[in-house]
């Protein structure tokens, strides 16, 4: 395991919870995705009682949105380490939300600590809750003392940097992330309330949805958070949550145009989705306090939006598969993309002495240093024996 996590391009902290907890009760699928489960669903508690401080009513408004996201179930459900990070996210927010004490700010440095040793793009987090910090903290004394935040956090990074190079050095360029364009951020704001679109992540989303109407409403809620600050009708500290989220998706936006470092995905950006859903439970309950059903139809239009999505059906070609190929028939099996090439290796595991992948979209990108390929990648199919090696498209 440590081979493996020294030749990964990931941190290690997700790997090292999910080998215990999927020993201790079976490696099974069911087992591995239900770690990611069971964080997920606490995430639903801890945004409760990150807006209750606000009001108990745009806690519970916060924790409905994130309950029904196809974004979060989606995540719910796969054995990778989005739910841990956005999990370890959210206690730090937590903490920074709680009484401004000096032990808080250093609870919430240690958690954006395992933020970061869970997802490397988890250290975008860090600049935005310094800004959440700043915009929370009532006296100078409470400022001075979430300087204190960033103390864990540069040790862990330093601690780490020798691995954090090995790693740099695997990643490569991600020809498969598109450069994001600043109209991103709003299908950003769509993908975390209506899940991700079709290929949009490299692999197939499992829903479609209709682009705009979740920007419709951020635009709106924009609106009425800025005309009721205007008024007076809602304190700064109330668009916080809508500034971590923003500053978020604005810091990995500069990274790829200006420093070509890009990796503007949605599942890497995974804890600035609630704050989105945090600022919609406020201001549901503005809304309702404002006039009587508003708030409520506006929770009844995101829920009607995450139900009537067109749900893309499951790729079962694999397990098809499984059941009609005859053990070593074939010596190798090649996939024709990575994602392929991971769940080829799992159904098909017993189909064929030798597994391969020809990254078909993108023949030249170096797939290597993803640790479950290794140096499996091939670059042509032209010497491919047809009587003994199947092609998956």
């Amino acid at each position: 395991m440590g081979q493996g996590i020294l030749g990964d391009v990931h941190p290690p902290l997700y790997y090292l919870l999910l080998k215990p907890f999927s020993a201790l009760l079976g490696w099974t699928p069911l087992v591995l995705r239900l770690f990611s489960t069971l964080l997920s669903t606490t995430s639903i508690f801890l945004v409760y009682k990150i807006g209750a401080r606000f009001e108990k009513k745009a806690g519970l408004a916060a924790a409905f949105i994130t309950a029904v996201s196809p974004f979060q179930i989606q995540y719910a459900q796969e054995a990778r380490q989005y739910a841990l990070m956005g999990f370890l996210a959210l206690l730090a927010l937590y903490f920074v939300n709680k009484k401004q004490s000096k032990f808080n700010f250093l609870l919430a440095g240690v958690f954006l600590s395992l933020t970061f040793l869970t997802q490397y793009a988890g250290i975008l987090v860090l600049p935005a809750i310094l800004v959440v910090a700043f915009m929370l903290t009532s006296t100078k004394k409470a400022l001075k003392r979430g300087t204190l935040i960033p103390i864990p956090v540069a040790l862990a990074f330093l601690a780490w940097l020798p691995i954090f190079k090995m790693h740099r050095a695997h990643m490569g360029d991600p020809a498969w992330i598109p450069n994001p364009k600043i109209t991103r951020f709003a299908q950003s704001i769509d993908t975390f309330l209506l899940g991700e679109w079709p290929k949009q992540a490299g692999a197939s989303a499992p829903n479609e949805n209709f682009f705009g109407i979740s920007a419709i409403i951020l635009g709106l809620v924009v609106l009425i958070l800025m005309t009721a600050i205007l008024l007076k009708k809602i304190k700064l500290t109330e668009i916080a949550f809508l500034t971590f989220t923003l500053v978020i998706l604005l810091e990995s936006y500069i990274l790829a145009h200006f420093l070509g470092i890009n990796f503007y995905m949605e599942r890497y950006l995974f804890p600035a989705s609630f704050g989105v859903y945090l600022s919609l439970g406020l201001v549901a309950v503005k809304l309702e306090n404002f006039k009587k059903y508003t708030g409520v139809s506006l929770l009844a239009l995101i829920f009607l939006l995450t139900a009537t999505i067109k749900q893309k059906p499951v790729d079962s070609r694999f397990q098809t598969l499984q059941e009609q190929i005859p053990k070593h028939t074939y010596q190798t099996i090649v996939a024709t993309s990575p994602f392929d090439y991971s769940t080829a290796i799992f159904y098909l595991h017993e189909k064929a002495r030798d597994f391969k992948v020809y990254n078909k979209k993108n023949p030249t990108e170096d797939v290597t240093g993803w640790v479950i390929i290794g140096p499996n990648q091939i670059y042509s199919l032209d010497n491919l024996n047809p009587q003994t090696a199947l092609v998956l498209e």
